[in-house]
């Protein structure tokens, strides 16, 4: 008998004995692809240089899970660190870092309406309205002016990076009074820009790099990670009529990194090393809610408040595909594990 034969005699075997026992994957991909309505977007970044970033797609109530998505849908890969993604109206924009493009789809019926190429490294899309948007950019302190009509690129407003470029670029950008926040790393500062002429009206220096932030009635709250570990953690509270720190706390010891601001509506989520959650009054001491165990690489994590869940992301070895551990927001019991692409780290809840 030949080795080939011998091989598809095997792989027969097994198939019927699978069959038999009711082998299962974990979190197969249903038949039909996931509805969108009042699904979880999951973005996952894929590994650097590996071109491999996917979207999953979760229904909370089904418990369907639908990997690859957008490869599926639309024939199309998203490229090279999936490293964000926005909402504006019907349409889903993807920002693939490396391979410097927005991908973009339509949330009705999942079609690829383009791309839009940036030079540089974009991370964040911010929408002023839905006509126009802004790119932050890491290692340039650039900023992109998208026209999201046309998917092109409007204008760039420069500004010098004031140590060198592997220190510099912008992140987080949220809105406020007509004004944009923007997160940088070399100044170690918010930037308040004007919405229309996206022009530097001031800055507020926080002496360590941030990374994440939340608005708050007129209250920010900023995340400064770390910097890789060469400086403390540190959660800020700043007053936004005044532009000055009201409040600020040092989290953890030197060495570790913290990062995943994020806010449920009733008090402050982030990741370091576990997860955990903090009152709106900086003078309360944070509160671990999920504890890292061993082998765990906690990334990423979103609160649904309209359904009540917790949602961690989880890398692992940052190569393999990672899993999201669902919660009840309340109870912090365990719901769902998900298996989903490499590097989870960003979640989109759709109505």
């Amino acid at each position: 008998m030949s080795l080939r034969s011998t091989g598809t005699g095997f792989c027969l075997l097994l198939l019927v004995l699978c069959l038999l026992a009711g082998c299962k994957e974990d979190n197969p991909l249903p038949t039909d692809p996931v509805g969108l309505s009042n699904s979880v977007l999951i973005l996952n970044e894929g590994t650097f240089n590996f071109g491999n970033a996917s979207l999953s797609i979760y229904d909370p109530v089904s418990g369907d899970l639908e990997n690859n998505a957008y490869s599926n849908r639309t024939g199309r890969v998203i490229g090279d660190v999936g490293q964000s993604m926005s909402r504006v109206g019907d349409e889903l924009y993807i920002v693939v870092n490396h391979s410097a493009r927005i991908e973009v789809v339509d949330l009705v019926d999942f079609s690829h309406l383009g791309s839009i190429n940036l030079p540089g490294s974009p991370r964040r899309l911010f929408a002023l309205g839905e006509e126009r948007a802004v790119v932050s950019h890491l290692f340039n302190n650039k900023l992109d002016l998208l026209d999201l009509d046309t998917k092109q690129r409007i204008s760039t407003v420069p500004r010098e990076c004031q140590i060198d470029t592997l220190y510099c670029g912008n992140e987080h950008i949220l809105s406020w009074d007509d004004q944009l926040l923007i997160l940088n790393y070399d100044e170690k500062a918010i930037f308040f820009h004007d919405s229309e002429s996206l022009q530097v009206i001031e800055f507020l220096h926080l002496n360590a790099v941030p990374n994440s932030m939340v608005i708050v009635e007129d209250q920010l709250y900023v995340l400064c990670g770390g910097n890789f570990g060469q400086e403390l953690c540190r959660l800020f509270q700043i007053d936004l009529n005044a532009k000055t720190i009201v409040d600020s706390r040092v989290l953890g010891t030197l060495g570790q990194r913290a990062g995943s601001l994020f806010d449920s509506g009733a008090e402050l989520w982030y990741i370091q090393q576990h997860v955990y959650k903090q009152d709106y009054d900086l003078a309360t001491e944070p509160v671990q809610a999920v504890a890292a165990v061993e082998g765990q690489t906690l990334y990423g994590l979103a609160v649904d408040p309209e359904r009540q869940r917790l949602y961690v992301a989880d890398a692992i070895d940052y190569v393999q595909s990672g899993v999201v551990q669902t919660y009840d927001y309340q109870s912090m019991a365990p719901i769902d594990t998900l298996r989903v692409g490499v590097i989870p780290s960003r979640f989109l809840f759709l109505d």
